[in-house]
């Protein structure tokens, strides 16, 4: 009975063996499994994100295309002009445009000082005066030597005439003659008085002219319109032509 019993379990058990094996190895290939799972999610952690392109979206519409192009150079005044003064010696009294300003043909950047061009206009019209009481003079000593040089002439010819009669001498005809001579010449002097003063009188009248227009010249002006880019000249300097220009300025401010 022992050994039936025991062979009829081991028949029993016979067909048990294969399933244990197939469970044994279905729970294997399932932790294989779990292990390759962690280890794909652990990789894709470490995994950089996948960068997408960027997508713009813009509507579509009519518009008006414009060409920039870049380059690099120099930018630089057309036509520089240089505004000097036109009277030398004058102190800057007052400058009226600064770097930067955009001035006019003809406006005034700076005044000079005028004292002593008015001191030497004054000096102008006082010898004017003087000469023009001179002129006055020579035409009453004209007068007076043409009044003298008639009588003269009458007096010359009546002893001519007295001469030829035997009334007078010779010596008598002859000093009348002569008296007659005398204020002939005094005549012509005051004559030539007369155009010496009218002369002086002309010449005084040009300098005073200079004198007017070096006055206006203390108005430093620019020729041309357009913008200033230096400004050299100081208050209280005095004003040349031979140094530096007192302004520079860009014609109509166009550059190239």
């Amino acid at each position: 009975m022992s050994d039936l019993s025991k062979t009829g379990h081991r028949g029993a058990l016979a067909p048990v063996r294969p399933l244990l094996g197939i469970i044994l190895a279905l729970f294997a290939a399932a932790g294989s499994a779990q292990a390759q799972t962690a280890e794909a999610a652990t990789a894709a952690a470490t995994r950089p994100p996948v960068a997408f392109p960027a997508i713009t979206v813009s509507r579509v519409a009519p518009a008006v295309l414009r060409d920039r192009v870049m380059a690099s150079g120099l930018v630089q005044p057309i036509e520089e002009v240089q505004v000097q003064p036109l009277v030398d010696g004058q102190a800057v009294e007052e400058l009226l445009a600064d770097i930067g300003d955009r001035v006019e043909a003809g406006q005034v950047l700076a005044l000079l000082s005028g004292s002593t061009l008015d001191l030497r206009m004054s000096e102008l019209r006082a010898q004017g005066a003087s000469v023009e009481a001179a002129i006055a003079q020579a035409q009453a000593q004209l007068i007076e030597a043409q009044a003298s040089a008639d009588e003269a002439q009458r007096v010359a010819t009546r002893s001519l005439a007295l001469r030829d009669q035997g009334t007078i001498s010779q010596a008598q005809a002859d000093q009348a003659e002569a008296a007659y001579d005398a204020a002939r010449a005094r005549v012509r002097v005051a004559e030539q008085g007369i155009v010496s003063a009218e002369a002086q009188r002309e010449l005084i009248a040009a300098q005073m002219a200079n004198v007017e227009l070096q006055q206006a010249r203390t108005e430093v002006r620019t020729p041309v319109a357009g913008l200033v880019v230096a400004r050299n000249a100081q208050v209280g300097a005095i004003a040349t032509g031979m140094g530096a220009p007192m302004f520079t300025v860009i014609r109509d401010g166009a550059l190239e």
